[in-house]
């Protein structure tokens, strides 16, 4: 197989699969170990891609500078000393700790340098290969969910079941946890809005189907519930009208107003539900204030009452470890100890990388973030007019992510590091010249 060949193949795979997630070894005393069905692609990418390597027929990743390849060696660094002092803390190893946050992590990094390798020797095949078949792919899987949701609803299907597959209460498609598939929707919309946007040439298709994202996005809200998403999309809302204001006005607002009338097929108490989430946080700080604790009650929503609950246990380890952290996997142990009825990890990436990897994780953390979005926003001025689409994308998704990550753990999402290792080793036309 020619390079072309193997680049276009494992960009659609990689496109479609890094969607669909599943759950493996999960037992009694241990909640699985969750993963993505492109993992058990990258044994195979491997091979290809070090066969290639070896035989000389293609380049090692290529990143821009301030971007490195100090920047994962620095990251997996500071991951392997949280893991050994995580070790120290708890007596033994968490095989939460070991499993999802370790060898996890050398899954984040081999997603990376697969992006990297892809756009570092076929950065051509990126609109055709990968972006196309991932929003169409998530388009047929929201459209899918969204129908079984609405049969059911009506009383047209006995369950939330169809083939085999057992939906969720909120709408997540193939991703289980609702709020990391509202992350890859705002990515997906984001690739699209700067597709339409600066993309030179784009067939009829593509624009269609870019632009359907725009006309799902009501429904989508509606039935996915995630109130971390409207504050990623208030300022990308804002960012196109300032920005791009001819295609909000003209395409992205009208199609969000037309996808409007789909909300009334969706269930009612799901429209309820989402007006009533938007109040939800300061009621249950108000709840904290008066009553001074945490008790379960069905008048509070119990998944903002373990979040305050879990930020001030965050704060006591702090406190506790102040320069080196607690070590990965000694939040869930400390709730597990006190014998809570929900466990949970910490639903904010910065207080989670503060209290398990200490100040210096965090600093690590947000110096190769930032150099990564200065690397971003120097490739943008060099690039093709067919390349900057995409980076633009890079620049906005990393922004996004760093907003949601503030009301979810999401540092583990695969499609986000595969995207970044695409963006980062993209050549722009200074580079080719």
């Amino acid at each position: 197989m020619g390079i072309a060949r193997i680049s276009a193949s494992l960009l659609f795979l990689f496109a479609v699969a890094l969607q669909i997630q599943i759950t493996l070894f999960a037992a009694d005393d241990y909640i699985g170990l969750r993963a993505n069905l492109a993992d058990l692609l990258l044994p195979f990418a491997g091979v290809l891609i070090a066969g290639s390597l070896l035989l000389k027929k293609s380049c090692w990743p290529h990143w821009q500078r301030p971007f490195g390849y100090w920047a994962p060696a620095l990251l997996s660094i500071i991951i392997g000393f949280a893991l050994v002092n995580g070790y120290w803390a708890q007596g033994g190893w968490s095989h939460w700790a070991l499993f999802n946050k370790g060898i996890g992590w050398c899954v984040l990094m081999a997603y990376l340098l697969a992006g990297g390798w892809l756009c570092t020797n076929k950065p051509e095949e990126i609109l055709r290969w990968f972006i196309t078949p991932f929003i169409a792919f998530l388009i047929l899987a929201i459209t899918g969910d969204s129908i079984v949701r609405i049969l059911y609803t009506h009383g047209y299907l006995p369950s939330l079941s169809l083939f085999g597959y057992s939906f969720g209460r909120d709408l997540a498609g193939f991703m289980v946890n609702r709020n990391a598939f509202a992350f890859l929707y705002l990515c997906a919309l984001i690739l699209g809005s700067m597709q339409l946007a600066l993309h030179p040439a784009l067939n009829r298709l593509q624009k269609i189907g870019f632009m359907a994202l725009w006309f799902l996005l009501p429904l989508f809200l509606v039935l996915n519930l995630s109130r971390a998403s409207l504050l990623v999309l208030v300022p990308l809302a804002l960012y196109l009208l300032i920005s791009q204001r001819c295609l909000f006005l003209r395409v992205c607002l009208p199609l969000t107003l037309a996808g409007l009338l789909l909300v009334p097929f969706a269930n009612f108490a799901n429209v309820e539900n989402a007006l009533h989430n938007l109040g939800k946080i300061s009621h249950v700080q108000a709840h904290v204030k008066n009553e001074g604790s945490l008790p379960y009650e069905e008048s509070v929503y119990r998944g903002d009452q373990v979040r305050i609950q879990i930020i001030q246990d965050s704060w006591g380890l702090i406190k506790e470890h102040p320069l080196t952290g607690a070590g990965i996997g000694t939040i869930l142990k400390l709730q597990q100890d006190e014998g809570r009825q929900y466990v949970s990890v910490i639903d904010n990436t910065p207080l989670w990388l503060l209290t398990e990897m200490g100040p210096f994780g965090l600093l690590g953390f947000v110096s190769v973030y930032v150099s990564i979005l200065l690397t971003l926003l120097r490739k943008r001025r060099d690039a093709d007019p067919e390349n900057q689409a995409f980076i633009m994308s890079a620049v906005l998704i990393l922004l996004a992510f760093g907003i949601y990550s503030l009301l979810h753990e999401i540092l583990y999402a695969r499609f986000f590091w595969f995207i970044l290792g695409m963006s980062l080793a993209l050549p722009t036309a200074r580079l080719q010249q």
